[in-house]
């Protein structure tokens, strides 16, 4: 009993969303990125009033993950699988974009992003 117990506790914190300074970005609405890593995928980023949307896609345009923004916590949305391996880099992402920035390209872990 105890074991059993354990066990959904600690699956339980381990699904934890973690939790990000909010990101204000002023006059932006959409913009493209490349990602690679073994395969090219591409990144969709758009605002709407106070929520960021994130759709990630393979070439063929179909999606991989789909994610929102809202008050410092990510959140997936659509029937994807939830996935949280890439929230760090669509937060480093947001970080660049609101430095204004313009062909954004940087490298984060195994992924290289780059504006399209």
């Amino acid at each position: 009993m105890f074991k059993g117990f354990l066990i959904v506790l600690i699956l339980l914190l381990s699904g934890c969303a973690k939790h990000y300074e909010a990101v204000e970005l002023e006059g932006f609405t959409q913009r493209q990125f490349s990602l690679k890593k073994q395969q090219t995928l591409l990144l969709f980023v758009s605002k709407e009033g106070e929520i960021f949307h994130f759709v990630l896609t393979d070439a063929l345009g179909v999606p991989k993950l789909k994610k929102d923004f809202v008050k410092g916590e990510f959140k997936s949305v659509a029937f994807l699988p939830p996935n949280s391996s890439l929230d760090e880099l669509f937060y480093k992402l947001l970080q660049e974009l609101k430095r204004q920035e313009k062909d954004i390209s940087f490298k984060f872990k195994d992924y290289e992003v780059k504006e399209l």
